[in-house]
C-alpha cells in the first residue's frame, strides 16, 4: 500500500533541507558581517546555536550579534521541532494506514470465492494477472518482493505478501474458495513444491494461463 504520495513526501522533505540549508548559510554570514568571524567560525556558532548545546571558546561579544543569535535560536529551535514533530507523524500516519489498509485488504480477500490465486508476479505472473483483469476475473497476487508488491499495489490488484508455499498465506488468500490456483514463481521447481506441498491446495484446480480466457 502506498502510504503517501511520493511527490508529496519528496516536497515536503525538499522544503525542510532548504530550511535548514537557508538557516545555516544565514547564520553563518551572520556572524561572519556581524562578529568578524571566519567562515568556519560561522558555521560552528551556527550549529551550537541550533542545537542549543551552549558555549564554551566561542561565544557572540557584539550587541548586535547577541540580538542576532537570539533570533537564530528561536528560528533554530523551531524549525528542529517542526522537523521532529513531522518525522513524527509521519511515522504515526504512515504505521496506522498502513494497518488499517491491509485490514481493508483481508476483508475484501475474505468475501472473495471463485477466485484465482496466482503464485508470483514475476513476467508471466504479470502477464496472468493483465489477462485475469481484462477478463473480469477475481484474484489474489500472493507475492514476497517488496519491489513487486508496491507494483501490485500501484495496479489495484488483491496481494497477499507472504511465500506462496506456506499454507497460512494460501489460507489467507482463500484457497478454500478459490476457483483455482496459478503457481508462476521464480523456478519450477518452487512451483512444483507449491503444488506437491500444500495441503491447502490439494483438492483444487491448477489453470494455465489460457484458461482464465474462457
Amino acid at each position: 500500500m502506498v502510504l503517501i504520495p511520493q511527490s508529496n513526501s519528496i516536497r515536503k522533505f525538499s522544503i525542510v533541507v532548504s530550511l535548514f540549508i537557508a538557516i545555516i548559510l544565514g547564520g553563518t554570514f551572520g556572524y561572519m558581517i556581524l562578529e568578524k568571524t571566519t567562515f568556519w567560525d560561522g558555521i560552528y556558532l551556527t550549529i551550537i546555536t541550533i542545537a542549543t548545546v551552549g558555549y564554551g571558546d566561542m561565544v557572540p561579544i557584539y550587541p548586535a550579534g547577541k540580538v542576532f543569535t537570539v533570533v537564530l535560536l528561536f528560528a533554530g529551535a523551531g524549525l528542529v521541532m517542526y522537523t521532529l514533530g513531522k518525522i513524527t507523524e509521519v511515522m504515526v500516519e504512515g504505521s496506522l494506514q498502513k494497518i488499517l489498509e491491509r485490514r481493508k485488504m483481508d476483508k475484501k480477500i475474505a468475501r472473495l470465492h471463485d477466485h484465482y490465486i496466482v503464485c508470483g508476479f514475476g513476467r508471466i505472473g504479470k502477464v496472468i494477472c493483465e489477462i485475469l483483469n481484462e477478463a473480469g476475473r477475481p484474484f489474489v497476487v500472493i507475492e514476497r518482493d517488496e519491489d513487486e508488491l508496491r507494483e501490485i499495489d500501484q495496479l489495484g490488484y488483491n496481494t497477499v505478501p507472504g511465500e506462496a508455499s506456506e499454507d497460512e498465506i494460501l489460507l489467507a488468500a482463500g484457497i478454500e474458495k478459490a476457483r483455482g490456483l496459478i503457481a508462476v514463481v521464480s523456478t519450477d521447481a518452487d512451483n512444483l513444491y507449491v503444488t506437491l506441498t500444500n495441503p491447502a491446495a490439494h483438492c483444487h484446480r491448477f489453470y494455465r494461463s489460457g484458461d482464465v480466457r474462457r
